[in-house]
């Protein structure tokens, strides 16, 4: 594994895991457990304690969110307005009023609800249709930094200072428009709401909120996905709190008609559960202990975490992925292997910016605990056959055993490294039952 060739090499046979590979992931809601076999079932209800009610055919299963990887599968956002909030979650909804202090947002999903200036980090207001666009967007005003806030337009200009509201022009002229000061000016700039495509808020006065009582990340069908601390059946609707004690309703599924003799359950609002969990360790919380790419050519690519190698949002198949790493051919990367943890699973495929091109094979090296030399022998444990662009992702799962480091590496196929963009799905190291 210390030299180039190991992992650059064709494999004569290509190692399949019987269980993981045997069928592809489908479209139907999967209940990943940490322990046992994923299974297709249908959202029942989340009970207090977070116990997790699924819905089968035949019977109903509960199980704690302590013991669940995820259910469901995130729903890519709409193209609409999408509120960033300061502990990392995204609300889709219309900007309704801004004030000094607080945004005022619903949607046809969200009831009105009033946010803290303070736990919102950006908005954009405009999301393009473009894919590419779109994460464009998100990743500028995301990284971008400041100690103002700032409007950007839809003709590059940006104008920065302290926002102050969202009014009309004039009495007269019921335009919306930002209020930003700027300078010791008295009178505020107006800006048309219809020039600005996204807005960044001033990051010395955003409070990030304290997260330990968060007990799952929670998504919607709107693309909204929320860290929550509780979600409850409020009326026809659900409540959920965020943290920092902010509480946030839904409106009634729609087509709920109170004559219905069997209502439409609240609880189909949700369309993914990710729980925070001391059994699941995502590599994405992890630092890497090391990372190799060798060029085709001349171009170094560095990997991602919860990005594709382009630095877009992850997307295979057509379906849009939180958790990943993305790599590009050919390159290893290593993680210590947390303690306490004897399994790790992931899925792979390649990106949808890949335009169905791209082919490569996955594998997952393990370093045994007992190899402490600098060029211990690494094993090779599981492999995916040749992935191509468009293709579904396979699942890998391996046992840890007493491995002290588990290497991804992704190796080119048949084309070379063109279009090799890899992407290592929801990579997770699971604990046993205590």
């Amino acid at each position: 594994m210390n030299a180039a060739r190991t992992f650059t090499f064709l494999s004569i046979a290509v190692l399949l895991l019987a269980a993981g590979n045997r069928q592809l992931w489908g479209q139907e809601p999967l209940v990943v457990p940490v322990d046992g076999e994923p299974f297709s079932a249908q959202l029942q209800r989340v009970a207090p304690g977070w116990k997790i009610h699924f819905r089968q055919p035949a019977r109903e299963q509960v199980i704690s969110s302590a013991d669940l990887v995820s259910w469901g599968t995130p729903r890519a956002p709409r193209s609409r307005s999408h509120i960033l909030l300061a502990d990392g979650g995204l609300l889709i909804a219309k900007v309704v009023r801004l004030t000094g202090d607080h945004l005022v947002i619903s949607s046809d999903l969200w009831q009105e609800t009033l946010l803290p200036l303070e736990t919102v980090r950006a908005i954009l207001l405009h999301s393009p249709v473009d894919p590419i666009q779109h994460d464009r967007w998100l990743d500028r005003i995301q990284r971008s930094k400041g100690n103002h806030d700032t409007l950007y337009l839809k003709n590059q200009d940006t104008v920065e200072g302290v926002l102050v509201g969202l009014s009309g022009i004039s009495p007269e002229r019921r335009e919306p428009a930002f209020q930003m000061r700027q300078g010791g000016g008295a009178n505020p700039l107006m800006v048309p709401l219809k020039t600005v495509v996204a807005v960044r808020f001033n990051e010395t006065l955003i409070r990030k909120p304290v997260m330990d009582q968060v007990r799952a990340e929670v998504g919607f069908r709107d693309g909204s996905w929320l860290h929550l601390q509780r979600v409850t059946v409020a009326g026809q609707g659900l409540e959920c709190e965020l943290p920092g004690a902010i509480r946030i309703k839904t409106h009634a599924p729609q087509g709920q008609l109170e004559s219905q003799q069997t209502p439409v359950s609240p609880w189909q609002q949700v369309t993914g559960i990710r729980p925070r969990s001391d059994r699941v360790v995502y590599l994405g919380d992890l630092q890497p202990v090391d990372y190799k790419h060798i060029p085709f050519l001349d171009i170094q690519w560095p990997f991602h975490v919860d990005r594709n190698v382009l630095g877009g949002q992850l997307r295979v198949a057509g379906r849009w992925y939180r958790r990943g790493i993305g790599m590009h051919s050919t390159a290893r990367l290593v993680y210590n292997v947390p303690a306490g943890c004897d399994r790790f699973q992931v899925e792979v495929g390649i990106d949808d910016r890949a335009q169905r091109q791209g082919s490569v094979v996955f594998s997952l090296y393990l370093q045994k605990a007992a190899d402490d030399a600098p060029t211990s022998r690494w094993e090779r444990v599981a492999a995916s056959p040749v992935m191509r662009g468009g293709q579904p992702v396979k699942k890998l799962s391996i046992s840890l055993q007493d491995a002290r480091r588990v290497a991804l590496v992704v190796e080119c196929a048949d084309q070379g490294d063109q279009r090799d963009l890899a992407n290592w799905l929801n990579p997770c190291f699971l604990r046993p039952t205590p």
